[in-house]
């Protein structure tokens, strides 16, 4: 690139953050710090998340089994969630 073509886009860039600056944009819109309001899932994405059917004979299965059930009893989705996950990468030879 050539010197004139640098320095006007170095013109542009500043005043596009100039205006930004001068409009409070950049205060408004970036976030520091986590949103303390929960996330509001879909309905049934819980059933999604934790579809899975242990194979009958696994003993690994079977405890994911049940540590799922009672992590969902707890209303622990995320727990549930690595259970299933357990669970379901049965299939590809994991356990």
């Amino acid at each position: 690139m050539n010197a004139e073509l640098v320095c006007k886009l170095v013109q542009v860039r500043s005043a596009a953050l100039e205006r930004r600056f001068s409009l409070g944009v950049m205060a408004t819109t970036q976030q520091t710090f986590p949103d303390p309001r929960p996330v509001d899932l879909p309905t049934g994405f819980n059933a999604w998340l934790l579809d899975c059917s242990p194979v009958s004979g696994c003993k690994v299965c079977q405890a994911n089994w049940r540590q799922l059930r009672a992590a969902e009893d707890d209303g622990d989705t995320g727990k549930a969630a690595r259970h299933a996950t357990e669970i379901r990468d049965h299939a590809s030879g994991v356990h």
